[in-house]
């Protein structure tokens, strides 16, 4: 299909096996197949922005900046609220990753506020814990004395809980961990190093 330039087979074709892929560490894979692609095919399945982002964030999260911010603002302007999330959580997840200029946040908390909020409904648990697990670590680095962000971080530990995704209830309890000896509160840090190592002594 590549060699042929077939793009929307490869576009089916991705779209089919990215999560799969990702999933398996095989985000190469993934990139060798849109490897080319023209702009407006990604342009017209935004969902090919958001996967190929999401296979450069962990060795690249400057590069999946781009793609992720496109695939948002695709996604907000065809509203379809459930890829926006997904979008946006991937996107702090990237600025967080690159570890450098922290007040790019504030666009997505604003972003966040202005078009989600706190009674925004989503389709499943899993999507509710990325949400909550990305603002709850976007204001913990730009407002962790703010009014909300305990609560955020409350509700991410809470979705995460009985996931299945064991990276990203990690991620959670490790932000939590952080939160909670920054803000001086020992006793709740101790509890969730206490879950951290009964999750380290699972997968031993």
């Amino acid at each position: 299909l590549h060699e042929a330039r077939d793009w929307e087979g490869v576009a089916v074709l991705a779209l089919r096996h990215a999560e799969r892929l990702l999933d398996q560490g095989r985000g190469e894979t993934l990139e060798a197949w849109l490897a080319g692609a023209p702009a407006k095919l990604l342009e017209d399945h935004p969902a090919l922005l958001y996967w190929l982002g999401l296979s450069r964030l962990i060795g690249f999260p400057a590069e999946s900046r781009p793609l992720l911010e496109r695939a948002l603002h695709r996604f907000s302007a065809e509203a379809d609220p459930t890829w926006a999330c997904l979008a946006w959580a991937a996107l702090v997840e990237a600025y967080i990753a690159e570890w450098n200029d922290f007040r790019l946040l504030d666009g997505l908390i604003e972003h966040f506020e202005a078009h989600f909020g706190p009674e925004l409904t989503l389709p499943s648990l899993e999507l509710e814990g990325r949400m909550a697990a990305a603002l709850g670590s976007a204001l913990i680095m730009r407002r962790p004395d703010g009014p909300f962000t305990e609560m955020w971080l409350r509700r991410a530990l809470d979705r995460t809980a009985s996931m299945g995704k064991a990276s990203l209830k990690a991620k959670v309890y490790l932000m939590a961990a952080w939160y909670y000896f920054w803000m001086g509160d020992l006793a709740e840090a101790n509890v969730v190093c206490g879950e951290l190592n009964r999750m380290a002594e699972q997968t031993d």
